[in-house]
């Protein structure tokens, strides 16, 4: 299936520091410029912390592309602690010695570095060499997450809310997946029972194939709207996503802690 990301960071930045951790993206690439031979190129890194696991995608995404010819590998760490540390591997096979980058997680730093100290013979047995710490990072807390998947119209949609510090209203983060094959899906998210019809930003349309990852913003309730269209069909002017005939309806809400729909799925008519 081809994927195409959309990731829309909706919020303010008021509104994505009331997440209750940060999360740690780690992006690793085999650098052309250590050696000419392919099998001979050290690694090298970037990290980020960010406040929501959207943004981390998002940069997991961008890194994937930017060095899609490099042999990336991309890591998003929620919660727990992680010891980011390197070595330099002998490879007698090439006749050439080059950096390696890894990575030890568990539940403290004391406990990442006791793995990492644990695999030290092993690394210095195998690969001759001495594994030397890089960065520590330690998760601050885990936001509650709760998820419930549904299908409409054929079309996948995981809905995420993370319960915000105990405030009122949560975060709403959706991923939907059109696995049609001829049909384009039209939809609408809500908040609240409520939608702003200039607010473009939450409106969308998927062609076959493709994903959606939004972040929708901070409520209590979501709602989604959706319809089927043919593939690539022309828009009839810019109201036609804004149309609600004819569009199917969900509503999802908490209940004692856990999502779940509410009613069963009503067509929208006008």
């Amino acid at each position: 299936m081809k994927k195409h990301f959309f990731l829309l960071l909706l919020l303010t930045s008021s509104a994505s520091s009331s997440f209750a951790q940060d999360i740690l993206f780690v992006g690793l690439f085999n650098n052309p410029e250590s050696s000419s031979n392919y099998w001979c190129r050290g690694m090298e890194m970037v990290k980020q912390t960010v406040k929501t696991e959207v943004e981390a995608q998002q940069l997991a995404i961008d890194f994937k592309k930017e060095h899609d010819k490099d042999s990336p590998i991309t890591k998003i760490f929620k919660s727990g602690s992680v010891i980011l540390y390197d070595f330099i591997k002998e490879d007698k096979a090439f006749k050439c010695s080059y950096r390696v980058i890894g990575w030890k997680q568990s539940k403290s730093k004391v406990e990442a570095r006791e793995l990492l100290e644990e695999d030290e013979d092993r690394i210095k047995k195998e690969y001759n060499g001495k594994p030397n710490e890089l960065y520590a990072w330690e998760g601050t807390g885990v936001s509650p997450i709760q998820e419930i998947s549904l299908t409409l119209e054929g079309i996948s949609i995981l809905f995420k809310k993370v319960n915000n510090n105990g405030a009122k209203e949560s975060t709403w983060v959706a991923t939907v997946t059109n696995p049609l094959k001829d049909k384009m899906a039209y939809m609408v998210f809500l908040l609240d029972d409520v939608r702003n019809p200039s607010d473009y930003k939450k409106s969308f349309k998927l062609q076959p194939g493709e994903i959606l990852n939004v972040n929708l913003g901070k409520g209590i309730a979501a709602d989604v709207l959706i319809r089927l269209g043919k593939k690539d069909e022309p828009e009839d002017g810019p109201g036609v996503i804004y149309q609600l005939k004819n569009y199917i309806r969900q509503k999802v809400i908490e209940n004692k802690g856990k999502l779940e729909t509410k009613g069963a799925p009503f067509s929208v008519r006008g």
